[in-house]
């Protein structure tokens, strides 16, 4: 008999812990038994949203199919929490879309998820708030929107990649300045419009101010050049 505690929860591993000799039917059986919670229903439902065919053996599966069948296993519970590990992998861009709605539909009916990802724009998507993991310190933590707030991107184009920084890396303004070739981008604290006339000044062809998106709050939090973090969504 499943305890207590684990009949509220859910939890999509990143790697496939599925039964290789069993087909979808058998787990989801396997799922009905151990949780009181279980919406057969919901699961057929579930089942016809990934196109799955529940006769189909997990060996015969490709690795999207495992993800989606996986996916319809933690749902059908109706879970008051979800942990969710790289849920879309394997996935094509309109199973992953359908993943995304399934947890802001959860979140919406009260549901709290967690959601580790590599996929920062379907984090983005999807996040209230979120935490930037660095080799297993938290980094960053917080509201999206919070740490959007006040700040913006100052982006100019300049005729050559010969560009003197020297007075704008000592502005208190700029919390970030990051040059790639001819293009120099600035995330500012303060006064957007006022940075954006000065690049123009020192020659900038074309001048821009837009939104930090969550993008832009990742890669400020990690080392440049860093490949190892991961972006965690709490809802």
């Amino acid at each position: 008999m499943t305890p207590p505690l684990f009949e509220s929860i859910s939890y999509v591993p990143e790697r496939s812990v599925l039964y290789e000799w069993m087909n979808g039917a058998e787990h989801l059986e396997m799922q009905r038994r151990s949780f009181k919670r279980y919406d057969a229903k919901r699961a057929k439902q579930l089942m016809d949203l990934f196109s799955l065919e529940p006769r189909k053996r997990v060996r015969a599966m490709s690795k999207g199919m495992r993800s989606a069948l996986a996916v319809v296993m933690a749902f059908a519970i109706r879970p008051e929490t979800l942990v969710l590990d790289e849920p879309t992998s394997g996935l094509d861009p309109v199973n992953q879309r359908a993943v995304l709605n399934l947890i802001i539909e959860s979140a919406a009916q009260g549901a709290t998820v967690v959601l580790s990802s590599h996929q920062i724009g379907q984090v983005e998507r999807a996040a209230d708030h979120i935490a930037v993991l660095q080799q297993g310190r938290v980094i960053l933590a917080g509201a999206v929107d919070d740490l959007k707030s006040d700040r913006k991107i100052v982006e100019g184009i300049f005729p050559s990649e010969t560009i003197a920084l020297d007075g704008l890396r000592r502005d208190s303004r700029i919390e970030r300045l990051d040059q790639s070739g001819r293009i120099l981008r600035l995330t500012v604290t303060a006064d957007g419009g006022g940075l954006a006339e000065t690049l123009a000044q020192m020659g900038a062809q074309s001048v821009r101010i837009v939104d930090l998106n969550l993008e832009d709050i990742f890669l400020n939090a990690v080392s440049p050049g860093s490949q190892t973090a991961d972006v965690v969504e709490v809802r």
